[in-house]
């Protein structure tokens, strides 16, 4: 008898809970939503999700905070969105240092540990220089490094993230070699190569943009297919130097794995349409965001796709160690 009674109280306990969890479910969200954002602020990362949170929060009816977790060429922030409650509380700028553990398998997280709510932009990555510097051209950066290899810094946001690959790239494809000079992001990286601590550095076109038109930074090259419509004047490395390159910085929205789907909903939804704001739309536009916002088997397809394609790069630059 006192065994039924404590089974029957147990099982009530456990309804109980199961309809808390759905109520509170149901009522997402009840309070502020946090989005963790690995690299410093004032990159281009850092200001593309602030401008989304600001166009977002009069749709998700509460308010969104930015919390920026910069070390560990972001495996730090990374990990803390790995981690974080599943209940859509704390989300995150899920980005390419998902592919961190491929090089660093002690890490905390793997690259199937997030929950992908959308995807908001990719960008590609240019070759910036100062404004002073004696290479006019790709062509002439490429042949300064052929004759004085391992010497010329290039700076990127951190070991094996997007812009350290972008430079690995370069050296396979050209036949140079480059010495690299890692960043907590891209922000910190271009006031270096500024005050002279790099004589390069690979950016965004948004983080190099605006420098170059007030003549304190010269690009050279974007890793693409086709010229950026921020830097309309600047060629393509295959047009440079006959090489095709083509690294894009992908920012998506997301969370750790298993989340409960209705909230997944939920977010994706107030986002769409925080994407959808003019003014948002403006922003992208005149910082030089090219949107992508792709969502579900789609973007799925697309992340599954990357990392493939992530290891394959890796391999062949000797990084690869997992």
């Amino acid at each position: 008898m006192i065994n039924s009674m404590r089974y029957a109280l147990a099982l009530a306990c456990s309804v109980g809970l199961l309809g808390l969890t759905a109520t509170a479910q149901a009522d997402y969200p009840t309070r502020e939503v946090t989005i963790i954002v690995p690299p410093s602020a004032g990159g281009g990362t850092d200001l593309l999700f602030r401008a989304l949170a600001a166009a977002t929060e009069p749709h998700l009816g509460k308010p969104i905070l930015i919390v920026n977790r910069p070390g560990a060429g972001g495996a730090i922030g990374t990990a803390e969105i790995a981690r974080a409650r599943k209940d859509g509380y704390t989300i995150g700028a899920v980005l390419q240092q998902i592919y961190l553990p491929l090089t660093r398998p002690e890490l905390s997280y793997k690259p199937t540990d997030f929950t992908f709510i959308t995807m908001i932009n990719a960008d590609p990555i240019t070759i910036a220089v100062r404004a002073d510097s004696p290479w006019k051209s790709l062509e002439d950066l490429i042949a300064a490094a052929k004759d004085k290899p391992g010497i010329i810094t290039v700076g990127n946001c951190g070991n094996a993230c997007v812009s350290h690959i972008a430079t690995g790239l370069i050296e396979q494809k050209a036949g140079v070699k480059f010495q690299s000079v890692p960043f907590e992001g891209h922000a910190p990286g271009r006031t270096a190569l500024l005050g002279g601590h790099v004589d390069v550095m690979m950016l965004t076109p948004s983080e190099a943009a605006d420098l170059a038109k007030a003549g304190q930074l010269r690009v050279l090259a974007v890793a693409d297919t086709k010229r950026n419509a921020l830097l309309p004047d600047v060629p393509t490395v295959k047009e440079a130097i006959g090489v095709e390159v083509v690294t894009l910085a992908w920012r998506a929205l997301g969370g750790p794995s298993g989340m409960p789907a209705d909230v997944v909903a939920k977010l994706r939804d107030a986002f769409r349409k925080g994407i959808a704001e003019p003014k948002f739309q403006e922003f992208a536009t005149n910082n030089g965001f090219p949107l992508l916002q792709i969502e579900g088997d789609e973007l799925k397809a697309f992340i599954d796709r990357e990392r493939e394609d992530w290891r394959s790069a890796l391999s062949g630059l000797g990084l690869l160690k997992d």
